[in-house]
């Protein structure tokens, strides 16, 4: 998989021209490779789109005045999640139009009902999930890596529903008395709950999530602390929060799942869904990422 490299830098004084290094290798001044790009003087960012996930690469920037050179500080950088042993679940929703077919970077096995791949919408990629409102879900075995009841995680998404109704977007439930649920509500609002009489609750304000246009949702936990942002914006918080217990049933998206039975159905479309246990990736406001997310 491609990746990127987004470099800005500062220069103060007048130069000829600047070199862009970048090695698989460490180097120093004396050892530097050939350049990967010469860039033009007044140049003060560049985007390498030519590595790889999940490598690391040593990075300098070269100025050059008069035939003499002066190398930047050599820098080692990993193009991969620093929190890859974290991640329990990355889907992208990549693939055919129609397609049933739902890879996780993770190597997880999910299976689709109804639920199909849809290249006419999506935020990163080239296609997205779409979820028909009526009979649309997709499911993996329990596991877990998705006992979320007393952990640190972070969930997020890119969301873009097409009716209002009360849809779940992903859920462990059990019997209505074990587990957790992320669901946008009629109205726009999202929440999500601790399952059972006592768990707690965090709903955003209505409206939070609009239809027909792609929205970046993250939810995270931190001790007792649980977090909602809206497209990088810290929207809602509750803490000394109560949760419910660890459910047995397995994960689902775009339903709940009852004892036997499947309903309030999510109808619209999802994609980079990525699950992090054990780390609450933001605890403030932040900057969704503008490409899909790594492994």
């Amino acid at each position: 998989m491609t990746n990127r490299l987004e470099l800005n830098w500062k220069l103060d004084g007048l130069i000829d021209e600047q070199r862009y290094y970048c090695s698989e290798t460490q180097f120093a001044a004396e050892t530097k490779p050939v350049p990967k790009f010469v860039l033009a003087n007044d140049v003060r960012t560049y985007v390498d789109t030519a590595v790889e996930t999940g490598k690391t690469y040593y990075i300098a920037v070269g100025s050059v005045k008069n035939g003499v050179e002066k190398l930047s500080n050599v820098a080692s950088i990993y193009t991969g999640d620093v929190y890859r042993a974290n991640v329990k679940a990355l889907l992208h929703f990549d693939g055919a139009n129609g397609s049933t077919s739902i890879n996780d970077d993770t190597g997880r096995i999910w299976t689709s009902s109804v639920a199909t791949i849809d290249t006419s919408t999506y935020a990163f990629g080239g296609a997205s999930v779409y979820f028909n409102g009526t009979s649309s879900y997709i499911t993996t075995a329990y596991s877990t890596d998705f006992e979320l009841e007393t952990s640190d995680f972070t969930i997020e998404l890119y969301l873009n529903p097409t009716s209002d109704i009360q849809g779940t977007i992903l859920t462990n439930r059990d019997s209505g008395i074990r587990g957790w649920l992320l669901r946008r509500e009629v109205g726009g609002a999202l929440g999500f709950y601790y399952i059972g009489s006592s768990g707690s609750s965090l709903v955003t304000a209505s409206s939070a999530i609009p239809l027909n246009t792609w929205t970046h949702i993250a939810v995270t936990r931190l001790g007792t602390t649980l977090r909602i942002f809206i497209n990088g914006v810290l929207v809602s918080s509750l803490s000394n929060l109560v949760q419910s217990l660890p459910s047995l049933k397995a994960l689902s998206i775009g339903s709940t799942r009852g004892d036997g039975s499947f309903y309030r159905y999510f109808k619209g479309n999802m994609d980079e869904l990525r699950i992090t246990k054990g780390v609450a990736r933001y605890t403030q406001d932040f900057t969704p990422q503008a490409h899909p997310f790594m492994y």
